[in-house]
């Protein structure tokens, strides 16, 4: 599916209900991606100008998730003409089973010479983490530079990954066991591994600072912290 214009800013409404609304044509490419959601993957489409459009150019859905519950990203790195975006997905009934797996995906952009976009999303590697997953569960999950912190609902550990090897251990676990109830980061890179009776707290590097009673309560950026 495309949709460009050599001169003028529109808005396009799809028929699943997203709009993208366009920017001007600047000298710099600005484009972006949107997405919706289902249990079973997410569509996307990607709009926005480069040098010489601006519109809509291309679309495309990522399947194969038993029930997708969880997504974050890091950063976009790269040029004005072409960017990487990493994506991590959490699948709470992976393997055609209650397996809790971890997706890593790739979003690249590029510019050709005539101002046309290409998007092109990959699913590179699956991991699959020591968790309870299961149709119901609720999924957690916070990154920082380092590492990626996921866990569930039933979940009595949380599962670290570390970046870019995706190498996979359990972290914490109290006694008698608790059920996870949250996962947040702030803008320094600490995440908060919340559990029904205690937390624990990782530094930027990924490494422990601090575990205790209670709950450790961090602020994310840019998503508000909802009490």
């Amino acid at each position: 599916m495309v949709f460009y214009t050599k001169r003028y800013a529109l808005a396009l409404t799809l028929a699943t209900g997203l709009v993208c609304s366009l920017a001007p044509v600047q000298a710099r490419a600005q484009l972006y991606t949107t997405y919706n959601f289902s249990p079973t993957g997410f569509s996307w489409i990607t709009c926005g100008s480069t040098s010489s459009s601006d519109g809509c150019y291309g679309s495309g859905a990522v399947t194969g998730f038993g029930r997708l519950c969880a997504i974050l990203s890091d950063a976009n790195v790269g040029s004005s003409t072409s960017s990487l975006q990493r994506i991590y997905a959490l699948d709470s009934e992976g393997n055609g089973k209650h397996d809790v797996v971890l997706h890593y995906l790739t979003r690249e952009i590029s510019v050709d010479s005539t101002g046309y976009a290409h998007t092109t999303i990959t699913d590179v590697k699956r991991v699959t983490l020591p968790l309870a997953g299961g149709p119901h569960v609720a999924c957690y999950a916070a990154d920082n530079n380092a590492v990626i912190a996921a866990g569930t609902s039933t979940s009595t550990t949380a599962a670290v990954v570390t970046k870019p090897a995706l190498t996979v251990s359990s972290y914490g676990g109290f006694s008698p066991p608790e059920a996870m109830t949250g996962i947040a980061a702030d803008a320094s890179g600490n995440i908060a591994l919340n559990f029904s009776g205690g937390f624990y707290l990782l530094g930027p590097s990924g490494g422990g600072l601090e575990d205790g009673g209670g709950n450790a309560l961090v602020i994310p950026l840019h998503n508000a912290y909802i009490p």
